[in-house]
């Protein structure tokens, strides 16, 4: 899950109409946040969505992906990646350290 969070390579960075380049999805969360309305709608209209293909084609979050279908204004996708985020971030577990490996003790008979 910790690599829906991760960048896309550059080649697949989405460019949105005012110019800005995005490589993950907490960009763009980021990005919705203030976007103006014509950006969001030369990026989806009645006939496309591209945050969804985006998401489910590059990012490969097919959870989000759907859920960003139905957004239909910059408000509800960013809500919708928002939550996306939080639950991502609270489902990752932190990485434990290993230091050395304690000798194994034979088993007395």
């Amino acid at each position: 899950m910790r690599v829906f969070l991760e960048n896309v390579p550059e080649r697949y960075a989405f460019y949105l109409k005012n110019g800005k380049k995005l490589l993950n999805v907490e960009q763009l969360a980021k990005e919705l946040k203030g976007m103006e309305h014509d950006v969001f709608y030369h990026h989806v209209t009645n006939e496309r969505n591209d945050f969804h293909n985006w998401v489910r084609d590059i990012v490969l979050d097919l959870e989000l992906a759907e859920k960003i279908m139905n957004a239909k204004t910059p408000e509800d996708a960013r809500r919708v990646v928002d939550e996306r985020v939080k639950f991502i971030k609270a489902s990752i577990r932190p990485v434990r350290k290993i230091t050395a490996a304690k000798p194994v003790k034979p088993k007395k008979k």
